[in-house]
């Protein structure tokens, strides 16, 4: 089984298309539409919900005070700066925050829990050339990577499944988490970019 994902670092520069296209030409795959946000691929694809269930995908991290030491090694290790401390008190920034998890394991006493996200949906359609797995984030969530995990394991599952030999991924608009979730452990990945100098910049 091969697994092709097709990627940008922002949106609207024909990635779903190109996705599309792919598709089309490989007749029978199983599409991963990463855009959690607009699931464009789907409608593209007219294809038709089969099934959907929610989610519970964790966050981001909290300090729990009363359990804090105040060592300051979170804050040392946080690559994102989402770690502050304000007359001892250590915090974490839930807008910073990435989910990266490297302060709740780093931490020695274990004061540090996940805020759990609200309901995310994700589903599976059928459309003109195979199965589309889909997934709709909650109001306020942003995407760190886990809903798209959940979409790849399952695309995975029905491709073992269906004796299927390729797996297409229309990645998220986006750089970080969501991106190394959407290319991890593929094939290939095919870089989508407009003709200008901070496309070309964003390629590198």
């Amino acid at each position: 089984m091969k697994q092709i994902s097709i990627i940008s670092a922002k949106g609207g520069v024909g990635k779903t298309s190109i996705s599309a296209a792919f598709a089309s030409l490989a007749k029978q795959s199983v599409l991963v539409d990463c855009d959690t946000e607009t699931t464009d691929l789907k409608m593209l694809l007219t294809a038709v919900s089969e099934k959907e269930q929610e989610v519970d995908t964790l966050r981001r991290s909290y300090i729990e005070e009363d359990e804090c030491i105040r060592c300051g090694l979170c804050k040392a290790l946080c690559h994102f700066d989402a770690v502050s401390n304000t007359l001892g008190v250590y915090q974490i920034n839930e807008e910073h925050c990435q989910a990266c998890d490297l302060c709740l394991k780093a931490c020695p006493v274990s004061a540090i829990g996940h805020i759990e996200a609200a309901s995310n949906k994700w589903g599976e359609a059928h459309g003109r050339f195979g199965k589309i797995l889909y997934a709709q984030l909650a109001l306020g969530e942003d995407l760190n990577g886990s809903l798209i995990n959940i979409l790849r394991e399952r695309a995975i599952e029905i491709a073992e499944e269906e004796k299927q030999e390729l797996v297409l991924i229309d990645g998220p608009p986006a750089m970080g988490f969501a991106m190394a979730s959407a290319i991890s452990n593929t094939d290939v990945a095919v870089v989508v970019v407009e003709p200008g100098p901070s496309a070309i910049y964003d390629l590198h």
